[in-house]
């Protein structure tokens, strides 16, 4: 039940949520399982940029 209910959370809030490199300010978004994944604290995820392809504390956007 706890990892159902975590998968559809998650779902949930990655439809609304997008990353920004700390190195090149390239806004991109991820997919279910890396979010699952990554590490993280509030306001960041250590995310690999797909456009400059370094590994980095990636912001936490809010999308509108």
């Amino acid at each position: 039940f706890v990892c159902g209910a975590t998968v559809i959370l998650v779902t949930k809030l990655n439809k609304n949520i997008g990353y920004r490199c700390a190195k090149c300010n390239n806004e991109f978004e991820i997919n279910l399982i890396t979010s699952l994944l990554t590490p993280h604290a509030p306001g960041w995820k250590y995310l690999k940029c797909p456009k400059c392809h370094k590994n980095t504390r990636a912001s936490v956007l809010i999308k509108e």
